[in-house]
């Protein structure tokens, strides 16, 4: 990870408001249980982000994730998108999943079934059984 993070930093010096930048990198440091420091690049990720587009969507998984304050409607963004069709297909977030439950996320199923459905690992019609419950 400290390899990982070292080229994160790079690229951001010379790309500082590139927003898939700031949201990977976001991502790593959430995943690492860095939350302060992912926030402030989630947030400057979700103002680099265009509406209803993949980058959008995997941002709204990490706000809803680890940020909630950041972006209150995130789940509602995430949702609308996948309905759309947005997908990242083979985007591993199992570390974010397994950090949010680690750290008592009220909804870690939830969570854990947006990741596989915005991975193209699970189909839309997995998360209805939310919608129910």
């Amino acid at each position: 990870m400290a390899g990982a993070e070292a080229l994160y930093r790079r690229a951001l010096a010379v790309e500082p408001d590139d927003g898939n930048l700031l949201g990977n990198f976001a991502r790593l440091l959430f995943a690492e249980g860095r939350a302060a420091e992912g926030r402030e690049l989630l947030a400057r990720a979700l103002d680099a982000s265009e509406p209803a587009s993949a980058l959008r969507c995997e941002l709204c998984f990490y706000a809803f994730a680890h940020a909630p304050e950041l972006c209150p409607d995130a789940l509602t963004q995430l949702l609308a998108a996948l309905a759309a069709g947005v997908r990242s297909p083979g985007w591993d977030l199992a570390a974010n999943v397994a950090r949010a439950r680690g750290d008592g996320h009220p909804q870690a199923e939830l969570l854990a079934t947006l990741a596989k459905v915005i991975a193209d690992e699970a189909p839309q019609a997995a998360l209805d059984a939310f919608a129910r419950g």
